[in-house]
């Protein structure tokens, strides 16, 4: 599981996910094999208009919850039952029978949830082609939810940021807390840094300003002393300097 990137916009529109396509595209992703969405408006034209061949699934998990949100709470469980015969279905035409007879028990108080699973089947039933464990890594978005999740607790501490490039920053050291280590020395003349406790690290990048939180992460302060390598005529050597 790889980043490939992470992009700040205003809205999740069509010509923004145009955008992003494309920029993976000039920087060398040939083809996409399946995109698992979770059925923004536009987003399957604009990974079409990138990658013709690229199959959609949508996501399952947000199907379900569209499904059960105006669902009474006496009738959810029984509901939520029918509809698992579906999605769980072994084959795709078992998963059809399954969605006529929920639509005959449910059409006349939910009329809605059938059209509505009818209307996506195409994108819905993708995973439907593959094996079981392949269906198992496309029918939802989770793992993107995750980590999105992931980011969310970094900028619920600061309210407002200047600029994008600033929550990226932070962004960026909450994903890979060493970066901050890297950051810090290539500002500071070559500093060799101690080596970081990691755990600490992410907890103090999470929750701390980027200036003084910054050294702070870091385990750096004023008084201590830390190595840096400077360059001498006839041989290197490493100095002590004081920061």
């Amino acid at each position: 599981k790889d980043v490939l990137g992470m992009w700040v916009g205003e809205n999740e529109s069509a010509k923004f996910w145009a955008t992003v396509l494309n920029g993976l595209k000039n920087r060398g992703v040939e083809d996409i094999f399946i995109a698992c969405t979770d059925n923004l408006t536009g987003f399957d034209a604009a990974i079409h208009a990138s990658f013709p061949q690229t199959e959609i699934q949508n996501c399952i998990l947000h199907q379900l919850r569209n499904s059960s949100r105006y669902v009474s709470y006496k009738d959810i469980r029984a509901l939520m039952a029918d509809l698992k015969a579906v999605y769980a279905a072994v084959d795709e035409q078992a998963a059809l029978n399954a969605l006529d007879a929920f639509g005959e028990r449910w059409d006349g108080k939910y009329p809605r949830i059938s059209q509505s699973w009818r209307a996506n089947w195409a994108n819905l039933s993708t995973y439907f082609k593959y094996p079981q464990e392949v269906r198992r890594l496309i029918y939802t978005t989770n793992a993107i939810e995750g980590f999105n999740r992931q980011l969310r607790k970094v900028t619920r501490a600061k309210s407002v940021f200047p600029t994008d490039d600033s929550l990226l920053k932070m962004l960026y050291l909450a994903i890979d807390p060493r970066a901050a280590v890297h950051l810090f020395c290539r500002a500071h003349a070559r500093i060799t840094p101690p080596e970081p406790d990691v755990k600490g690290l992410r907890a103090a990048v999470r929750g701390a300003p980027m200036n003084g939180g910054l050294a702070a992460a870091l385990d750096i302060h004023p008084r201590r002393r830390y190595t840096a390598h400077k360059r001498q005529s006839d041989k290197s050597a490493a100095a002590h300097t004081e920061f």
